[in-house]
């Protein structure tokens, strides 16, 4: 039994899909893509899990590839440099987005300390002339992460879609489930 529990449209070529899928002994939830590609929407599945990475060699990375890393790159840019219409400039906000708590948010973002974040495109695998996923590795001073992002291309520029990062996660099914209150 799958479903989809809810659904961002990005533009008229992109989507994200939070998923639910119930099988006898596991609970699936991610949020995966859904790209228009000629004509129709196809869900993307089968992304990997944020600590594989594949690389591109220099001998194979193609022109776009090479765009979307220059997109994060320049994102990064923006971060460490704090200017709100900087960074808005590489993201991809859903038209439906709630603009008080994305002010909240961007203002969060200006007060943090810039001088220790890196943000490094690790692995990126394009999908269609707008899509891309990016493996973004985000380092700190004392800690760092690596996630799934969706990366689509507005009006001429790739940016990174605002919004849940791109993950699957199992939850097993137990017959003795623990009620949590």
């Amino acid at each position: 039994n799958a479903k989809i529990t809810d659904i961002k449209i990005m533009n008229k070529s992109i989507a994200l899909a939070s998923i639910e899928s119930t099988y006898k002994e596991r609970i699936f939830i991610g949020t995966s893509p859904v790209v228009k590609i000629d004509g129709k929407w196809k869900l993307i599945r089968g992304i990997p899990g944020a600590g594989y990475v594949e690389f591109s060699t220099k001998s194979n990375r193609d022109k776009v590839e090479v765009e979307v890393e220059k997109a994060i790159n320049s994102y990064s840019s923006a971060l460490k440099s704090g200017d709100m219409t900087e960074i808005k400039k590489y993201i991809m906000i859903p038209p439906d987005a709630n603009q008080d708590r994305l002010e909240e948010h961007f203002k969060a973002i200006s007060e943090e300390p810039k001088s220790n974040i890196k943000v490094t495109a690790k692995g990126i695998k394009v999908i269609s002339d707008t899509f891309a996923i990016a493996q973004i590795e985000v380092k700190r001073d004392h800690f760092s992460f690596t996630e799934n992002h969706a990366v689509g291309k507005e009006n001429g520029q790739w940016k990174v879609l605002f919004g849940p990062t791109l993950t699957n996660s199992a939850i097993p099914i137990g017959d003795k489930p623990v009620e949590v209150e």
